[in-house]
């Protein structure tokens, strides 16, 4: 039996409060009632380490708002069809439930290492979190905590086994300049993309400038960080110290000026050199294509939508171009 990973999976909107009151259902926080949702809305993983194991079992986490109980209380999940490229021969879920006197709780997985699959592509695995006896899930994402702040009632596992976005990517700025884009709301179809239609009707977010979360990410820039970077970069010892894991994966110390203008450079020039090779198909995003937030999570945006204020993630649609900081800056 595998031991469940611990995963460091952090949120750029996570949520604490639940209000609303009505006298045989949970609308409203207080003593009595308790609350679910999850911790995350993407969760990471790659077999690249551990290409010989057939399996690994996640605890996807799920957030508990209100009292504990002295029982085992289950949680209630199904698989979303829409964001889910698994099939269920793939992955299981193993159980969904928040143990006695716990004030959290997890959906564990056990997800395959089928490498026949996995040399093609990730595989994904979404799932949304429904009410049951125990829990409610409709909490009112307006009222909870402070800024950045939001109740995930759906949540996507995405596992590879390629390198996936390291944690250097978002700890040192090397995400904020290896990737932009600007953003686009499409009203009509009240959706995130990453260029203007040919009618001029959507609209910038943005206005004039690029918007700058910790970078747009996809396997198709994957794919490219691992043609331009070919090893893991062990950025200002970010991925391990350890003088076995640094003879491995070396040390590289982030200069101002030096090294991260270099790796931008590099990037930069094969960008611009694959474009002008093949000018009627530059390179553009994937359509997982999504704004990453400072801590790992797929990035939010408030919009005002006709006098409504509209959270977005943003999951960028239209493969946007693949953009490179001309600066380089760090």
């Amino acid at each position: 039996m595998h031991n469940i990973h611990k995963l460091t999976i952090i949120s750029v909107v996570a949520a604490f409060l639940f209000l609303g009151c009505k006298k045989d259902e949970i609308d409203t926080y207080n003593i009595n009632n308790a609350a679910a949702h999850f911790t995350k809305n993407l969760v990471n993983y790659s077999f690249v380490d551990t290409p010989d194991v057939p399996y690994t079992d996640i605890d996807v986490p799920v957030t508990i708002i209100g009292p504990t109980a002295d029982y085992e209380r289950p949680l209630t999940v199904e698989v979303n069809a829409e964001t889910t490229t698994a099939t269920q021969t793939q992955y299981e879920i193993l159980s969904a439930k928040v143990n006695a006197g716990a004030t959290s709780g997890a959906v564990t997985v056990r997800i395959h290492n089928d490498a026949s699959a996995l040399d093609v592509n990730d595989l994904n695995l979404g799932l949304n979190i429904k009410p049951n006896a125990d829990f409610a899930t409709n909490i009112d994402p307006e009222t909870v905590g402070g800024p950045n702040q939001y109740p995930f009632t759906s949540t996507l596992l995405v596992w590879s086994n390629q390198i996936k976005m390291p944690d250097y990517w978002l700890k040192s700025t090397l995400a904020k300049v290896t990737s932009q884009t600007y953003l686009y709301l499409d009203k009509e179809e009240d959706a995130i993309y990453g260029e203007q239609n040919e009618a001029g009707t959507r609209v910038q977010l943005n206005s004039g400038n690029v918007y700058w979360t910790y970078g747009l990410y996809s396997k198709n820039l994957a794919k490219i960080l691992k043609e331009v970077w070919p090893d893991t970069i062990n950025v200002n010892g970010y991925l391990g110290k350890d003088p076995e894991f640094v003879a491995k994966y070396p040390l590289v110390v982030m200069v101002k000026g030096q090294n991260g203008s270099l790796l931008v450079h590099q990037l930069q020039e094969y960008v611009y050199n694959y474009n002008q090779a093949h000018p009627d198909a530059p390179l553009r995003h994937s359509e997982d294509a999504a704004c990453i937030g400072s801590n790992g999570n797929i990035a939010t945006v408030n919009v005002n939508v006709n006098g409504v204020i509209k959270k977005y993630e943003l999951r960028i649609k239209g493969c946007p171009p693949i953009l490179i900081d001309e600066k380089g800056n760090f």
